[in-house]
């Protein structure tokens, strides 16, 4: 029997606000709790609330955004979010969310549904972006501890080089919308909770994120670590794609381009920078660069060697997983093209 035992909880840093807020504070876990039974059975409900959660403390914006942006939050059909798009270019920017009960195709509920995730907001300059970076109500820290209380084979026979504890630590300053700045570190059972030796120094994993948006022709500039998705996610796709359920466009991937990394997943990121910017109307460009190390099963052959496998478990516990940690170095770039029109 699993026995948690929290350490310290959420608490809020600042609470100056420099903007009223466009719609009234909501239960968020209430919220997301309500959109992932919707999802179905066969969801993957933890990478879903993640990405929920990404675009409540980044909100999309209403006025400026394409229709495969709407796509990504999956709680609007095809059709609904045409006509949104439709209204849009045909009456103007929306000045709140009064006016989007004239779109005959979203019923109130559609409405309560993504506010959370959308912001009305006009946009600011880079200035104040960074002014307002941190002050805001919406920064959070949060720290947890853990441990299993029956005996493990492998801390009985001293094989794992560290505490039966598993430790995580999440900072974030979000101006939404705009900016986030944060850095997560994590301990698992069994491993040193900081290493200093010839393969790794530091806490056992530790991420850093500084994210723009919706600054002039730059709409998204991530800094650090990050996650891509282009496509159909063929190549790159770290994004939430629903399972099985009634409606048939569902299989259809949505994109979400470079968003910042905050998950405790150990493997499942880049390191780096990305950036998307607009070159004309229809026409968006994303250049990306990751430079970072990972963990492999290396294999020597007098003066040469090669690697078996990547490991993926994020787990530095015994001998091998210590030395398979950061044993190989690997650099990736690329660029993306993306046409967007009006039903296209």
């Amino acid at each position: 029997m699993r026995n948690k035992i929290l350490l310290l909880i959420i608490h809020s840093l600042c609470t100056a606000s420099f903007a009223q807020p466009v719609t009234a504070p909501i239960d968020i876990d209430s919220h997301l709790n309500q959109l992932l039974i919707s999802t179905g059975e066969e969801a993957d409900n933890q990478s879903y609330y993640e990405l929920l959660m990404q675009f409540y403390n980044n909100p999309i914006a209403i006025n400026s955004c394409s229709s495969s942006e709407l796509g990504v939050l999956q709680l609007l059909s095809n059709s609904q979010i045409t006509d949104l798009i439709k209204y849009r270019d045909t009456n103007g920017a929306f000045n709140n969310k009064y006016e989007l009960l004239s779109i005959n195709s979203l019923s109130i509920n559609d409405i309560k549904k993504i506010l959370p995730f959308i912001s009305f907001n006009k946009p600011i300059n880079l200035k104040e972006v960074l002014k307002n970076s941190v002050g805001l109500n919406n920064n959070y820290l949060l720290a947890s501890g853990s441990r299993v209380l029956e005996p493990n084979e492998g801390f009985n026979s001293n094989k794992f080089a560290g505490d039966p504890f598993h430790y995580n630590l999440r900072l974030k300053l979000v101006n939404p919308g705009h900016s986030s700045l944060g850095g997560t570190f994590q301990k698992d059972a069994g491993e040193q909770l900081f290493r200093n030796d010839s393969l790794y120094t530091g806490t056992d994993f530790y991420s850093f994120h500084y994210y723009i948006q919706n600054q002039g022709a730059v709409k998204q500039l991530a800094l650090g670590d990050y996650k891509l998705q282009f496509g159909q996610g063929l190549l790159l796709g770290s994004g939430f794609l629903v399972g099985k359920n009634a409606s048939s466009i569902t299989s259809i991937q949505t994109t979400i381009k470079i968003q910042p990394y905050t998950s405790l997943t150990e493997f499942n990121y880049f390191r780096g920078a990305g950036i998307t910017f607009t070159l004309s109307p229809h026409w968006e460009a994303s250049l990306f660069y990751s430079n970072r190390h990972r963990d492999a099963s290396v294999n020597v052959f007098g003066n040469k060697s090669n690697i078996s496998s990547l490991r993926t478990d994020g787990l530095h516990r015994t001998v091998s997983e210590l030395t398979a940690q950061n044993s190989v170095n690997e650099q990736i770039a690329g660029t993306a093209l993306t046409f967007n029109s009006k039903a296209l």
